[in-house]
């Protein structure tokens, strides 16, 4: 969280939130991600929650929660329209971002991970799972 904090308050490219509810346009079940990202321009859809679709979500995967996240979830994200979608293994100690792009989504899977959505970002596996207990 602190890589992405730190480069979308240093330039003012928008918001994260953590563990906020998000009601999506669809109008299914609430999701609660573990970090959203908002684009400054669209910060109007953040009203106490998130009344839309956040431009970046990313969810740290666990037994219980992965079929989930990496499932009903993130075709949930997808088809109402965020733009990036992170998903954290620990297990793996690995990073996937699956790039919407309108009609086609990318998964890509590597140890050095660059953001589309925020130019500059690069998400090393490394920097992130540093330190963390096995």
């Amino acid at each position: 969280m602190g890589i992405l904090k730190n480069r979308v308050i240093g330039n003012g490219a928008g918001y994260v939130t953590i563990a906020t509810d998000i009601f999506l346009p669809d109008g299914g079940d609430v999701l609660r991600p573990d970090i959203s990202f908002i684009l400054e321009k669209n910060k109007h859809i953040i009203v106490g929650h998130i009344h839309g679709t956040p431009d970046l979500v990313c969810e740290v995967l666990s037994d219980s929660t992965k079929g989930r996240d990496i499932g009903a979830k993130a075709a949930r994200y997808l088809s109402n329209g965020v733009k990036e979608y992170w998903i954290l293994n620990p297990a793996e100690k690995s990073i996937h971002v699956w790039l919407n792009r309108a009609s086609v989504r990318d998964k890509k899977t590597a140890a050095l991970l660059h953001s589309e959505l925020l130019p500059g970002l690069q998400i090393s596996a490394n920097d992130i799972y540093t330190g963390m207990p096995e």
